[in-house]
């Protein structure tokens, strides 16, 4: 399940969920909008705070790098 689908099912604000990961909004909107690329570290976080719902395969596109 992708990060926006995540906050969507569970009805958070972006705010809701930047403070539930430990991130900034800004940063938590890039990343539900796949705006930048998930950095390994944090991709650890969201799966972590997430119970497993978000995974690190889902936040890896074939595109970053």
């Amino acid at each position: 399940m992708m990060l926006e689908e995540y906050r969507k099912k569970h009805h958070l604000t972006y705010e809701k969920l930047a403070d539930q990961l430990g991130f900034s909004v800004n940063k938590t909107f890039r990343i539900c909008k796949d705006q930048e690329c998930v950095k390994l570290i944090d991709a650890r976080i969201i799966e972590k705070k997430t119970s497993g719902e978000v995974t690190i395969y889902d936040l890896a596109p074939d595109d970053c790098g």
